[in-house]
């Protein structure tokens, strides 16, 4: 019976060598992979956690009493703001204020801005050949870029729920201090 089946294995051995090799790449694959999802799941909610992502973000015309809503329901609520400004006729960048309790921005490098300075996303600065220390025009205001940002909230950088890709040369983030972003339009 052994004969026979080595026999087999003999007369067809590149059908046999080649589901060894299958089964041998697929167990790695899937070892590897269950390897990357627990990383990656670690990683996202260190993110979070350190990041302090909201949970719910609501857009409102009027102001609302944020102190009474969070005792009232014992929830962290944070305003915030977001301003598209032009930086040339075909280039945007969407700039959020600096929040401190929820969404607070990842740095990538450099440091967070103050007065007068911003923060950009890494993607649109590296596509647009944007350094630490160079100045961007947002709307006729002049900003340092004092560091490069991720945020908890905006991963995804697209200008719209309607497009599926962006254009790391015509958009991207920014996030100024408060103070600035209050001499900002709002669009």
């Amino acid at each position: 019976m052994l004969k026979k089946i080595l026999r087999t294995i003999m007369a067809n051995k590149v059908q046999y060598i080649g589901a060894f090799f299958l089964v041998f790449l697929s167990s790695m694959m899937f070892v590897m992979m269950n390897y990357v999802s627990e990383n990656l799941g670690e990683t996202y909610q260190k993110f979070i956690t350190n990041n302090k992502q909201s949970d719910a973000e609501i857009y409102t015309d009027k102001k609302i009493d944020n102190a009474k809503l969070a005792s009232d329901f014992n929830i962290v609520l944070q305003e915030s703001g977001v301003a598209d400004c032009k930086i040339t006729d075909t280039q945007k960048v969407r700039v959020f204020k600096t929040n401190e309790q929820l969404n607070t921005p990842h740095v990538v490098s450099g440091n967070l801005p103050i007065s007068g300075e911003i923060v950009i996303d890494p993607t649109f600065a590296k596509t647009n050949d944007y350094k630490i220390g160079d100045t961007l025009n947002l709307d006729n205001k002049e900003f340092k870029i004092s560091g490069f940002v991720m945020l908890p909230n905006y991963i995804y950088i697209i200008p719209s729920k309607e497009e599926l890709m962006n254009d790391f040369h015509k958009f991207g983030i920014g996030v100024v201090s408060e103070q600035d972003f209050e001499t900002l339009s709002t669009k």
